[in-house]
């Protein structure tokens, strides 16, 4: 006999989130477009209404009961979409290796930045890494400024975060020794 197991709601759950997942990889690789989000939602809104009808109609399909035509196109449109959906699973496992090994190279960065933000944390300004490297200061009024908006023992005190943070070099613990400090470090 014919035996068939509708997708799950987590099954269903999870193809939204990843429809999320590859378009947000696509956009932060700069690869996302207008054309290409337009047509995605329209693919994915038409698997999802697929899953929609599965569901609906399994409980007739479980059952035994004769295959009406709602149904059986149903199921011809699951069946017909397949490759798609091993081509979107392949595609988010690839997504979720990027984001992963994005995280992992972004660690450090997002140390350094956290660590200066806490001591900036007064002062109303807040530290970010631009996509293309730069560095971007928030100013507390809401407006963003090159590295320049900091003063002189700001800058001191992030250049040297950023080579405690970032230098691998480094040992792990040690103590860092300045010789004659300049006044703006107070």
């Amino acid at each position: 006999g014919f035996s068939f197991v509708p997708p799950s709601e987590e099954e269903f759950l999870n193809f939204r989130q990843k429809r999320e997942a590859i378009l947000k990889a696509l956009a932060d690789l700069d690869l996302s477009s207008k054309e290409f989000e337009q047509r995605s939602e329209k693919f994915f809104r038409a698997i999802e209404q697929i899953i929609t009808k599965i569901r609906k109609v399994s409980n007739k399909i479980s059952k035994n009961k004769e295959i009406d035509k709602e149904a059986s196109e149903a199921l011809t449109a699951w069946f017909v979409n397949q490759s798609h959906m091993d081509r979107i699973n392949r595609l988010f496992n690839m997504t979720t290796k990027y984001q992963e090994k994005t995280e992992e190279i972004y660690k450090p960065f997002n140390n350094f930045i956290n660590l200066v933000n806490q001591f900036f944390s007064q002062t109303g300004k807040n530290i970010s890494i631009g996509r293309e490297g730069g560095i971007l200061i928030k100013m507390q009024r809401g407006t963003t400024s090159s590295i320049q908006a900091l003063s002189s023992g700001e800058r001191q005190i992030f250049i040297i975060l950023a080579h405690l943070s970032l230098n691998e070099r480094l040992l792990g613990d040690g103590v860092f020794i300045i010789d004659e400090p300049e006044l703006s470090l107070h």
